[in-house]
């Protein structure tokens, strides 16, 4: 029954979201009934589970009757065998001390923790403005 419900809200244009630990609903009015309402929320430890995966791998899951938190992650895995993936290649050694120990800014460059720590330090600081701004934007309401 949770599956048809999950589906109906899709399907009219509905969404489902998790909020903190509630689940945010926006669906049409007069959608769901008091009885799927309260099916909701008997059944939002599942519901919150399923959304996560969908977060997770950016895609609806179609629910169905069937449907289970193991499934949907069984599936993942077995689909992530397909993929070929792509080879890392560590960054060589500072040239100056041969140090390992790097940071790399935001254009992709490789600079040494050790020989050009002030960069790092203000990239760091940088990323903390950023982090701030977009807080004070989000309580602004922007």
């Amino acid at each position: 029954m949770i599956d048809a419900v999950l589906n109906q809200i899709r399907q009219a244009g509905g969404t489902i979201e998790v909020v903190g630990d509630d689940l945010r609903l926006r669906v049409p009015k007069g959608l769901l009934s008091s009885v799927e309402r309260l099916l909701l929320a008997e059944h939002k430890a599942e519901i919150v589970t399923l959304l996560a995966v969908e977060a997770v791998v950016e895609t609806p899951v179609e629910i169905t009757t069937t449907t289970t938190v193991e499934a949907v992650v069984n599936s993942m895995i077995e689909a992530d065998f397909d993929q070929e993936f792509e080879e890392i290649v560590p960054p060589p050694p500072c040239r100056q001390c041969g140090s390992l120990e790097l940071w790399q800014d935001f254009s992709g460059s490789w600079h040494c923790q050790h020989c050009q720590a002030e960069g790092l330090q203000r990239s760091e600081r940088l990323v903390e403005q950023a982090a701030r701004l977009r807080r004070q934007g989000r309580k602004s309401g922007g």
